[in-house]
Order: structure tokens, then sequence, then C-alpha cells
């Protein structure tokens, strides 16, 4: 995934989603990677990008993948909607460490992240699902621009309308 300092710039990620802080200047362009399509603005501080990659034969793939010796499906097909609200639960049960353990670990280094980002930083996010950790560091690292990535566009959709009205 390549991501630019630009706003209406991104990587591949089938949805972008840009958080603007208040009090921050625009960010200025830098080296501008791939266009995106025209970026939906969902309220006054928040802009999204569908960067999916438009019809695939799923079908196709779905079929070649089962066919295999060793059975596979491309686990892009799990990450709709219902299936980031499932794995959003799944992060809740006291037998999946890794997003208590993660939190921890930015909650106890918060404050040497936000020295390391430096003042008006842009913060990015690869799949960022409800956006959930990262509340744990905007308050600390103030940055101009907070750039969650996630497979699900239309979960990302949800989860930036929500940190939105959270940091407006």
């Amino acid at each position: 995934t390549a991501i630019s300092f630009t706003p209406g710039t991104a990587g591949s990620s089938p949805g972008c989603a840009w958080l603007r802080m208040p009090g921050v200047e625009s960010l200025r362009p830098q080296r501008k990677m791939i266009t995106m399509r025209p970026a939906q603005s969902l309220s006054a501080n928040v802009a999204f990008h569908n960067q999916h990659p438009g019809a695939v034969d799923a079908r196709g793939e779905l079929v070649a993948g089962l066919s295999r010796d060793a059975k596979s499906i491309n686990p892009k097909y799990f990450y709709d909607r219902r299936g980031s609200e499932l794995f959003d639960q799944i992060t809740r049960l006291p037998e999946y460490y890794p997003s208590r353990t993660e939190a921890d670990i930015l909650r106890r280094n918060r404050d040497e992240i936000a020295r390391c980002c430096g003042s008006r930083c842009v913060l990015i996010e690869p799949g960022s699902g409800s956006s959930e950790k990262i509340r744990l560091l905007l308050d600390a690292v103030r940055p101009g621009a907070y750039v969650p990535l996630d497979i699900s566009a239309d979960f990302l959709h949800q989860s930036a309308l929500q940190l939105g009205a959270e940091f407006p």
C-alpha cells in the first residue's frame, strides 16, 4: 500500500478515510503516489475514498481456490461489513489476547509515540477496523491527519464517521 501526504491520494486499500484534526492547518502536498477516486465528504472533518479494485470474477476465484489440493479462500471474502463486525467481536473475547496486549503497549507508550511522531504528523493505520486502539493515541499524538485503511469499505465508512464525531 502506498500512501501520500496529499489528501486525495492514497494506496491500494479498498477503503481509506481522512480524518482532519481540529486546529491543524492543511498538510502540504508531497510526492503523489497513486491518484484516488474522488472523495466523498462524510462530515466536516471526514473524507472517504473508496479504493476497491472493482469487479473481479469472485466465483472463478473461489472455485479455483476450492479446486486445489490444499483448499483456500482469499481472506478478502471474510471482511465485508458483517465479517468485520464478527472479527471485532472476536477481538473482545478473553481468549483473544493480541488486541488487549496491543492496547496495553499503546497505553503505556503513548507519550513516547507522540514525541517520536512530532506535531502534525500523518498517522496511518493499516487494518484499522473499528479504530478502537487508535483512540488511545489521538489525544497524545495530535496528528495533522489520521488515515485509517481497511479492506472493508463499509465497515471503515461507519468507523470513520464515529471517530469523526468523537474528534470534531
